[in-house]
Formats: C-alpha cells, structure tokens, sequence
C-alpha cells in the first residue's frame, strides 16, 4: 500500500515542479499580450511567492515520496535519483530563500521615483537569474520524471 502512496507522491511533486513554472510563464506571456505592460508584471510579480510556496510543497511530496520508497523496499535510489533529487533540491531552496527574498526588494526599490539605473539593472539581472534556475529545475524534475518512471 505504500508504494503507490509514495509513487503517487513523486509524480504529483514532478508533475507540479514541471507544470506550475510552465503555466505561469505562459500567462504572463498572454497578460504582456493582452494588459498594458505595467498592469501584467503587477499581477505575475503577485503571483510568483504563490508559486515559490507550491513549488516547495512539490519538494516535499518528492523527497517525501522517495522517502516512503525506500524506508519500504531498504533500497535507497539509484545515484542519479539522489544527485539529480539533491540539484533540484538545493536549487529551489536557493531560489525560494535567497534570490526571491532579495528580488523582492530589489522590486520594490526599482518601483521607487529615485530609483537609479543601477536599481533597475540590479533588478532586471537577478530576476534573470530567477527565471534561469527555475528554468534548470524544471529540467531537472523532467530528467528525474523518467529517471523515476
């Protein structure tokens, strides 16, 4: 019984870590498309710590699920599981904890009237940085996906 509890576990996080950046890329593509610029990076900046926290959650059901596995088979996974596991691991702690916090502030004081180039630089680099390690997650979680399958 527990092995498809903890199956279902990986492949619901893989499932939310490969769909959820995906989906939201898309529409702030469809919200650039359709709202004034302004007006569609105010509702996709409301939306990513919505998306940080989920994509955590999706950390947790994977690393939970591979848990489950192998306290009920005695059989850790395969080293790619775990090196792959552990990137994506790391990388979304780094992106949740450290790169978002600091994006934060570095959106509200870009959005300030004295704001200086630099700011907004500063602002547009790390979020930059942001979309590429969310990007190299996704990736990973895909690889881990057939890795698991």
């Amino acid at each position: 019984m527990l092995i498809p509890a903890s199956r279902f576990l990986v492949l619901l996080g893989l499932a939310v870590w490969i769909g959820l950046p995906l989906a939201l890329w898309l529409q702030s593509r469809i919200l650039l498309k359709n709202h004034p610029k302004p007006l569609a990076q105010e509702i996709t900046a409301t939306l990513i710590p919505a998306m940080d926290r989920f994509l955590l959650g999706a950390m947790v059901f994977v690393v939970a699920g591979n848990a489950m596995m192998a306290s009920t088979l005695k059989v850790l996974p395969a080293n790619p599981v775990l090196i792959t596991l552990g990137a994506i691991v790391v990388l979304r702690l780094l992106g949740a904890f450290a790169i978002s916090t600091a994006l934060r502030a570095l959106r509200t004081r870009a959005r300030e009237a004295t704001a200086t180039d630099n700011d907004r630089r500063a602002f547009q680099r790390l979020h930059g940085t942001s979309m590429l390690l969310t990007g190299i997650e996704g990736l990973l979680a895909i690889a881990l996906l057939f890795q698991v399958s």
